[in-house]
């Protein structure tokens, strides 16, 4: 085939971050998580990848329709593959240095992207960063998820060796939330990667399957690559935990994927929950 009639590609374009959101329904949250992203984003390139999990919303096609291409990619899937594939997805899509994995029921703040970048600069050892979460006000009360308290300030393993949501439901305003440290693992609800060491590593472990504990997989994997994972007190989100899962009609098989994690990383699990409190 002669160069003239040979189809180029055109190259991706490489911003600051790539933002990969996989999604399952919801998309009043998915509106909400993207309408955020202009002004957590603000003074760094991004580009958000979209990987639809096979939603069952007649209007799906209609949404990704109206999103501004130079900004949003979105690829649908026949079969909702889980979490990690559809990160791991979404992830090879991209190719700038920074990768945030972003739940779409996450509400992150003016500026909070940006400072969790600024960490990498700030320290060359930080392979991950994390940010503080709290629940967010929804349109009916639910107990299990108060308003304006932690979701997630950073994950911890109990004595008995589970990975904890350390300080979950304290004020957000509490001292032991509002400083910025190393800690074993952070959620994958709002995760910041160097693309380099998320690729050395091998990216979300597949195993997994529909996920739970991918997350502290891949933290723990890049522990052992004697990376930091951080937790950035300093940027912030709202994050309804488990809003998508309603739809997803998927029992997450927790027990199963514990014994995975520990099968893989039970040498680098230790109790740390003392370590905060």
């Amino acid at each position: 085939m002669s160069k003239r009639n040979r189809v180029q590609k055109a190259p991706v374009p490489v911003r600051d971050v790539d933002i990969i959101v996989p999604v399952h329904d919801q998309f009043d949250y998915l509106k909400r998580c993207l309408d955020c992203l202009p002004a957590a984003c603000e003074g760094i390139t991004y580009h958000t990848y979209l990987v639809d999990n096979n939603s069952a919303d007649v209007n799906k096609g209609k949404f990704y329709s109206q999103l501004d291409p130079k900004h949003f990619t979105a690829f649908g899937l026949s079969e909702n593959v889980g979490f990690p594939m559809a990160c791991n997805l979404g992830a090879k899509a991209g190719k700038s240095k920074y990768i945030l994995f972003l739940n779409s029921d996450c509400f992150m703040k003016p500026g909070s992207i940006t400072h969790m970048v600024s960490n990498f600069k700030e320290n060359p050892k930080i392979g991950i960063v994390g940010a503080k979460l709290v629940f967010p006000r929804l349109d009916h009360f639910d107990p299990r998820r108060p308003v304006g308290k932690i979701q997630h300030a950073g994950l911890s393993f109990t004595i008995n060796g589970k990975p904890d949501h350390i300080f979950i439901a304290w004020s957000a305003d509490h001292p032991k939330v509002n400083v910025s440290l190393s800690v074993p693992a952070v959620t994958g609800a709002c995760l910041l990667v160097e693309r380099q060491v998320f690729q050395k590593v091998g990216m979300f472990h597949e195993g997994y399957g529909m996920g739970t504990y991918e997350d502290v997989d891949l933290c723990t994997a890049i522990r052992a690559e004697n990376r930091l994972v951080w937790y950035d007190a300093q940027a912030e989100g709202e994050h309804v935990a488990g809003g998508t899962a309603k739809t997803a009609g998927v029992k997450f098989p927790l027990e199963r994927n514990r014994y995975i994690f520990i099968g893989r990383w039970g040498h680098m699990v230790y109790w740390s929950d003392f370590e905060r409190y």
